[in-house]
Order: C-alpha cells, then sequence, then structure tokens
C-alpha cells in the first residue's frame, strides 16, 4: 500500500514531460497536493483514505444514476437485438427488475462479507502483512490484478507524457464506449466486425493483464505496446464499424437485427 501511494503520487508529474505544458510544472504541482507536502506522510494516508471513501464513492454514485437513467430512457436489449412493443411484451422495471437485480446484490453482499470478516488473507498479497520501509524499494511494484493492464500501458510507453494521455485515455473510451457505438444492429451475432474486434479487445486485454505480472523488460515493453495497440483498435474502430453498419441496415430496408 505505501509503494502503492509512492507510484500514484507519481503519475500526475509525468505532465512534465509535455513539449509545451511541461513547463508549467503542473504535475509537479499535483503531485505535491497529493501527497500533501513532498514525502508520503499522514497526510497522504488521510487523503488518499479520504479520496477512497467519500469521493470515489461518490463519483460511482453518480455514474450508477447515469446508466440506470440510461437503461429506463434506451430500454435494455436482447441477445437477438430485435426491438419489442415495451406495452406489449416489456415488463416494468419495478418489481420485476428491482426484484431480480436486488436477489443478485444479497447474494454477492454475502459471499462478499463472508470473504472479509472470515478469510480476508485470501486476497492480500504476503506483502501486505511487511511493514512498509521507505529505504527498501521492492524488486517489482505492480497494482492490483484489475489494475495490471492499465499499468502495463503506462509503463510499455518510452515517453512519460504519451504513456500518461494513453492510461487516461483508455479511462475515457470506457466511460464514452456506449456513445462510440450507436450501430442500428443491437446484437453482435449479426455484427461480423463488431466481433472480430472484440475478440482482438478481449486477447489484448488479457495479454495485458498477464504482462503486469511480469518484469518491465524491452520484449514485455514491445509485446505491451502492440497489445496496446490493440486496444485502442477496438475503441477506435467502433464509430466506422456503427457506419459501415448503417450502410448494411439502410441496404436491407431498415429491418433492425
Amino acid at each position: 500500500s505505501y509503494w502503492g501511494m509512492v507510484v500514484t503520487a507519481e503519475i500526475p508529474t509525468s505532465i512534465d514531460s509535455a513539449p509545451i505544458i511541461g513547463k508549467l510544472k503542473i504535475g509537479e504541482t499535483v503531485s505535491i497536493w497529493m501527497k500533501g507536502g513532498y514525502e508520503i506522510g499522514q497526510i497522504t494516508l488521510g487523503r488518499f483514505f479520504g479520496l477512497h471513501i467519500w469521493l470515489l464513492p461518490l463519483i460511482l454514485l453518480v455514474l450508477v444514476g447515469i446508466h440506470l437513467y440510461l437503461v429506463r430512457a434506451a430500454g435494455i436489449s436482447n441477445p437477438e437485438g430485435r426491438e419489442i412493443d415495451k406495452k406489449k411484451e416489456g415488463v416494468p422495471f419495478h418489481p420485476y427488475m428491482t426484484l431480480k437485480e436486488g436477489a443478485y446484490v444479497m447474494g454477492y453482499l454475502a459471499v462478499f462479507f463472508f470473504f472479509v470478516f472470515f478469510y480476508m488473507h485470501h486476497f492480500l498479497p504476503p506483502d501486505n502483512y511487511d511493514p512498509a520501509d521507505p529505504f527498501k524499494t521492492p524488486a517489482h511494484i505492480a497494482p492490483e490484478w484489475y489494475l495490471l493492464a492499465y499499468y502495463t500501458i503506462f509503463r510499455s510507453i518510452p515517453d512519460k507524457f504519451l504513456g500518461f494521455v494513453a492510461f487516461n485515455l483508455t479511462l475515457v473510451f470506457l466511460l464514452i464506449l456506449p456513445f462510440l457505438d450507436f450501430s442500428p444492429i443491437k446484437s453482435a451475432r449479426n455484427r461480423p466486425l463488431f466481433f472480430v474486434m472484440f475478440i482482438v479487445l478481449v486477447i489484448s486485454s488479457m495479454a495485458l493483464t498477464i504482462l503486469g505480472t511480469m518484469p518491465p523488460t524491452p520484449t514485455n515493453a514491445m509485446l505491451g505496446l502492440i497489445f496496446t495497440a490493440g486496444l485502442f483498435a477496438f475503441f477506435l474502430s467502433l464509430p466506422i464499424i456503427s457506419i459501415i453498419e448503417w450502410g448494411w441496415y439502410k441496404a436491407k430496408g431498415g429491418e433492425k437485427q
């Protein structure tokens, strides 16, 4: 956790390597603000703790609210991708969906709290039980498994600023994903181009996650660049695929599939 804070607090300094805005030393200022000084201390711990228990949950709550609004406004798709008559074939969001999702949430929380209260050590790396030593840098500092792909993207790009941009662009693409894909064909079963790019996304994501567990050698850095390109290719291809599929849609007389 200590070294995780060290690495996270130093990420904004990548902005200072930018050609023009780097002279403003914005990254260094943000880094000092995050740490509450020039070194990691109690203030840093308090700020990171507050970030995780107050600001991030609030942001997630807003995003969940937007998601629910879009679900209510656009409806839920089905595997066949066909449009349905909501009045004849649809069901009310409440109580059908609320009870269904509520049951899933209760099941998840039961398993979650079981491990939190009784077997939490199964999910914590052994290094977390050792006291942090600022004078002894670990040989390989890596985040949790669900952040390894982003970590690989950041470290695989030689230029620190470009790595910072690519790292954040990945998060932005995930946020605007529903708006990148505007194809009228809703089922992936009838979208061969989308299916191919989706396979590229899955392979790239898995490879980047695996590479994040390995040392940063030149070979791993090159592989990281290749799979980073595959990851970005998926997001950048979505608008192009959507335009092509609009042509197919119109050529077939506008019948949704």
